[in-house]
């Protein structure tokens, strides 16, 4: 996601220092899609899925406040140049107006459209087959369901083994996040962990990730992954399978997420082939998280305005990693070469049958 927001800091330059009748209406029309979907998938605070390498590497700084998320500068030229006032945050100063042409009146008419969205109560599924991205909205909640390859052929160096990776928020609050990517050179057992199938929100089978790392920025092979169904009614419902473990295991994985009610999801993992193989999954939780406690295999994560609750099959194990060196987990990365801990949590056991996990949110009163 980090390197689709700089080719389009590089395109913006062009469109902008252009002069605009030269510039092929395709590359616009290819420009705006972009920003359409970063649009989608962004919350009102800037916070973005975290998908695949990012190195913190930019073409321009727009704002001089380094923690200002950089994607909400793109969305507010994008939104100036095409008059999407949709794109336009609050927050956004009207420093970047300029050659762009975009009318202030307009932009300082319109309500701040984006942020509501994060609370709209539609019941919405939305996929976008070249990201490789399902989005479910349903009250106060958004889930991106993952079913992309592993990246760019033939060496697919930046991509991530995360295929059936889910992320979730709440109330504009991320829950379920990806970790990112640490660093690239270095310790490469942190850069293997960071980029593994277990710091992601999927299943890992014999303990080994979807796709066989040879080099820091290199891969065996691609795993094939295809999104099956999805609907809106009578539930919301994504599902989606791969097949990075048919060679390695003989086995597929089928992942289903139904949306139950506004405060209640479903994640139905299905296997096709072997049983009596060991496997196990993760669950990675954003820094607001304040703390964890389990209760006959029910964990139970506070947030500042709600609990989230995962609720595991009794024969699960479960483990949880907060800032743990041996082995390395827990940690997030959201600058280069550094990293925080938060808690993960790591869920095992032998697959013998297909199984379900209860995702569900109380909310403090």
């Amino acid at each position: 996601f980090w390197y689709l927001g700089f080719v389009i800091d590089a395109l913006l330059h062009y469109l902008l220092l252009e002069e605009g009748e030269r510039i092929p209406r395709d590359v616009k029309d290819r420009v705006e899609q972009s920003l359409d979907y970063v649009s989608e998938v962004l919350l009102p605070d800037g916070s973005y899925p975290d998908i695949g390498d990012r190195d913190d590497g930019c073409i321009s700084k727009y704002h001089g406040d380094p923690s200002r998320q950089r994607f909400i500068n793109l969305l507010a030229i994008g939104g100036s140049y095409f008059n999407r006032h949709d794109w336009f945050l609050k927050g956004n100063n009207d420093e970047h107006l300029g050659k762009s042409g975009g009318d202030k009146k307009n932009f300082n008419a319109h309500p701040d459209s984006h942020a509501e969205k994060g609370l709209s109560h539609k019941h919405e599924v939305d996929t976008y087959p070249d990201a490789g991205i399902t989005v479910l909205r349903r009250g106060k909640g958004k889930l991106l369901f993952r079913h992309a390859p592993l990246g760019m052929p033939p060496t697919y160096g930046h991509g991530h083994a995360d295929a059936l990776s889910i992320l979730f928020y709440w109330d504009n609050t991320p829950v379920l996040i990806d970790l990112g990517s640490g660093q690239y050179n270095a310790n490469q057992d942190i850069r293997n962990y960071f980029r593994s199938t277990i710091a992601h929100n999927t299943v890992e089978i014999c303990g080994k990730s979807q796709a066989d790392m040879l080099g820091p920025f290199m891969w065996d092979r691609s795993f094939a992954v295809r999104k099956v169904n999805s609907s809106v009614a009578p539930v919301l419902m994504a599902e989606a399978q791969h097949d990075g473990y048919t060679r390695k295991s003989s086995i597929q994985h089928y992942r289903k997420v139904v949306w139950c009610d506004d405060k209640k999801i479903e994640v139905h993992d299905r296997f096709i082939g072997k049983r009596g193989i060991a496997m196990r999954g993760g669950f990675h939780l954003d820094p607001a998280c304040m703390g964890v406690k389990c209760i006959n295999n029910q964990l139970i994560t506070t947030f500042r305005k709600f609990d989230f609750i995962i609720g595991f099959p009794d024969d699960f194990d479960i483990q949880v990693y907060h800032g743990s060196n041996e082995p390395f987990m827990g940690w997030r990365s959201t600058i280069y070469g550094q990293w925080e801990p938060v808690y993960s949590v790591v869920y095992s056991s032998i697959i013998t049958d297909d199984y379900k996990i209860d995702l569900s949110v109380n909310e403090n009163v």
